[in-house]
């Protein structure tokens, strides 16, 4: 019986060696509950203690405390693991669910090599992503870069810090500027050509041969009801042309051109441009015939090119 006791005692007063107490029971062993690591060296080798943050039980080995059993538990399928907690892949110190110091490859539905699928359950390009935008942004210059695509007004948008650069727009127009496109392409505001630039099938345009942006604009030329020239005479008319719509910050060079409508024997007369300015032209007519010449509502277009 005194060895019984004496046995019991040396048990109980070992449990308290240990900072907190270990109790033995008849149907087990409670450790000490801590919530910080105690000092762990060759002499508490094998000393033991269940950790109320990481709801482990760890166990030192003369230089550190490591866990008693391992943290992966089989899942419902024998093919499944889960593991709860950090992992850690050449790292003993992850920040992360899964830290990988180095390089990864991951085989999956939404992460494979060769594409990465966000919000994604197929991979049919090697970046998928499933109503969401993409961004970049660069901290040296303080940008970020954003496609972001509008259910609402059926385009994929590129955006700088939220400013509208670029429109895509379901069907295929493009837009360059914040208005939405209503052509194959459509600029809002200037454009700028280092070469040619060609149309309707490979067609040409009227360019400049100065680095002057110039304007072409063609007007009407009315004459009203009755316009009479007396034989070898000259008369002038200079009715509003409305060029004025066409922005001419200077005098255009206007040529007279084809009638639009009216009667008169016009192809006996010289007619040219006398004069012209920012807002109206003036046309010179001059009969060197014998006869009168009476022109009735003739219309003439008149072009006009200038800054």
């Amino acid at each position: 019986m005194k060895k019984i006791l004496t046995l019991l005692i040396t048990l109980h007063l070992s449990c308290h060696v240990f900072a907190q107490s270990g109790i033995m029971l008849p149907d087990g062993f409670v450790v000490p509950n801590l919530t910080e690591a105690p000092v762990c060296t060759v002499d508490d080798k094998g000393k033991m203690y269940f950790n109320t943050s990481s709801k482990l039980i760890l166990v030192c080995d003369g230089a550190q405390w490591k866990p008693s059993a391992s943290q992966w538990s089989l899942g419902q399928s024998p093919q499944t693991i889960s593991y709860n907690g950090k992992v850690g892949i050449n790292t003993e110190t992850p920040q992360y669910e899964l830290d990988v110091n180095g390089n990864a490859r991951i085989s999956s539905f939404l992460f494979a090599v060769g594409g990465i699928g966000i919000g994604a359950t197929t991979l049919p390009s090697g970046l998928m992503v499933t109503d969401g935008d993409i961004a970049i942004t660069s901290t040296v210059d303080t940008k970020t870069w954003k496609f972001d695509y509008s259910d609402a007004n059926d385009h994929l948008a590129l955006k700088e810090d939220g400013a509208t650069r670029m429109i895509f727009a379901n069907g295929g127009n493009v837009g360059i500027g914040s208005t939405p496109p209503t052509a194959k392409l459509s600029v809002d505001g200037n454009g700028s050509f280092s070469g040619n630039l060609t149309v309707n099938g490979g067609k040409g345009i009227v360019r400049t041969t100065t680095a002057a942006a110039y304007k072409v604009h063609v007007a009407q030329f009315n004459l009203g009801a009755s316009f009479s020239v007396l034989a070898g005479n000259c008369a002038t008319n200079s009715p509003a042309l409305n060029i004025t719509s066409a922005g001419f910050t200077s005098a255009p060079t206007a040529q007279l051109g084809n009638v639009v409508s009216g009667t008169g024997n016009f192809g006996k007369l010289i007619i040219n441009i006398d004069s012209a300015n920012a807002n109206a032209v003036v046309v010179r007519f001059c009969n060197n015939t014998t006869s009168n010449i009476t022109l009735s509502n003739m219309v003439f277009n008149v072009l006009c090119i200038g800054l």
